[in-house]
């Protein structure tokens, strides 16, 4: 009778340990029947960092393991390249001049998804990076990754949107602060050419696009939102996207919604989960110069959204969030109209001091709220309970089945305060039916 369990029911065994890298380590070493199994899980990510952060993965060390043990490479599904630092110095690139990573990136052949997180900046300081990258055989290595049967997911940060366009598999795409530089790396035949179909993208407007970022300005023709648009029209279709990552933070409304809106109203008919985290301009009469058509959204079926409350520190004319969110929601989820969002997710950010008066989440009475318009201790209730209500509404959320708020504050204080009111605030609603899931962290994320 043999001794060794079946292969079939080691697989499966280890199938529960996938991301315990020490579990995994030590049954690769234990049984020689594991090894196989272990190794595929263990070797599935790779992240190469810089040489400075001293990490036991660099491109040298990968490149090491590769000449060791070639059979490895088989298992690389996904690959994350790192050439980013805090406090950036024109020494600390290394992406430009490596030649680790060029030889193997070949060798990865049922790469799925590559992540490349680089540091813009370098580009103000080191004329011709790009071009370096080109003679050292990077970006032709990286080409012929992106041309895998296999090869679906791509992520970049600080680098050439341009690549996208050579991404014919492509189904998952994420986007933050890209580089505007013309890539050629071969002809497109226009005449077989598909445009590549999208289900997901994650992106991040920004502010400021300035078209002076490398030295050879002549490399430029459009900003961002433009280039992003012109990517669209002729390269990727993102009209059948049903996943997006939006965030506009850090922008003014007019600077930030606009690509997204384009984006939006493109995926609008089969969007199924969004993302959301609007710019800071909302909270300055937003609802009254939104660009998005919320509305247009039929087919969503969950919902994530991140927004900050400032409180009275807004200064001139500050409304708040809440003017924009509510006209959201009401948008989303008109009365009478069944919607087909099963997930709502909340989280709100209280960057405001524990006496604000615009906080409206102070002791509630045990009475249950008789439905006066004069709220008890604040405005910022009666936003709750407008919110409250549609989720509640069981002919608008006919199939709204979770809703989750997480609240993030200052101190344990305001912490209390914000949980204790808001506790209060649901249990006196009886027309909400979801369960709700309040969250109170103690530091601001």
């Amino acid at each position: 009778m043999s001794r060794h369990l079946p292969q079939e029911l080691n697989d499966e065994i280890m199938h529960y340990l996938w991301d315990d890298t020490l579990a995994l380590k030590s049954c690769s070493l234990a049984c020689r029947s594991f090894r196989k199994i272990c190794q595929r899980f263990l070797f599935s990510s790779i992240v190469i960092y810089p040489p400075s952060y001293r990490k036991q993965w660099i491109s040298t060390a990968f490149q090491d393991l590769l000449e060791s043990s070639p059979h490895l490479a088989q298992y690389v599904r996904y690959l994350n390249v790192i050439d980013r630092h805090t406090a950036p110095k024109v020494s600390d690139e290394w992406l430009s001049r490596d030649t680790a990573l060029v030889a193997c990136l070949p060798q990865l052949l049922n790469l799925r998804g590559l992540v490349i997180q680089y540091q813009k900046y370098y580009y103000y300081n080191i004329p011709g990076v790009w071009s370096q990258m080109m003679r050292s055989g990077l970006v032709a290595a990286i080409y012929e990754v992106m041309h895998l049967p296999k090869f679906r997911f791509l992520d970049l940060t600080g680098f050439p949107l341009d690549l996208v366009k050579y991404c014919p598999n492509l189904r998952h795409l994420a986007v933050d602060d890209p580089i505007l530089i013309k890539v050629n790396l071969g002809h497109i035949d226009n005449t077989t050419f598909q445009k590549i179909q999208l289900e997901s993208l994650e992106v991040f407007a920004h502010e400021i696009y300035s078209l002076q970022i490398i030295p050879d300005a002549d490399t430029f023709d459009y900003k961002y939102p433009e280039a992003f648009v012109k990517l669209c029209n002729e390269s990727i279709d993102i009209t059948q996207l049903k996943r997006l990552h939006a965030s506009a933070e850090g922008c003014s409304q007019a600077g930030g919604h606009g690509l997204l809106a384009y984006i939006m109203h493109a995926c609008a008919e089969s969007l199924q989960e969004l993302v959301f985290s609007p710019s800071n301009g909302i909270s300055w009469g937003g609802e009254k110069t939104e660009t998005i058509d919320w509305g247009a959204m039929t087919a969503l079926r969950k919902l994530d959204v991140s927004f900050t409350w400032e409180g009275s520190d807004g200064g001139y004319d500050y409304t708040g969030p809440w003017p924009w969110f509510l006209s959201v929601c009401g948008q989303l989820f008109p009365p009478n109209v069944a919607s087909t969002l099963e997930q709502f997710n909340l989280h709100i950010k209280y960057d405001v001091e524990d006496n604000d008066p615009s906080l409206g989440l102070g002791p509630i009475p045990d009475a249950t709220f008789s439905g006066s318009s004069e709220s008890p201790v604040g405005h910022s209730d009666d936003n709750w309970r407008v919110l409250l209500d549609i989720l509640g509404d069981r002919k608008r959320l006919p199939r709204l089945y979770k809703v989750d708020i997480q609240l993030s504050a200052y101190g344990k204080d305001m912490s209390q305060r914000i949980s204790t009111g808001l506790s209060q605030l649901i249990r006196n609603m009886p027309s909400v039916q979801p369960t709700l899931s309040v969250t109170v962290l103690e530091g601001m994320c």
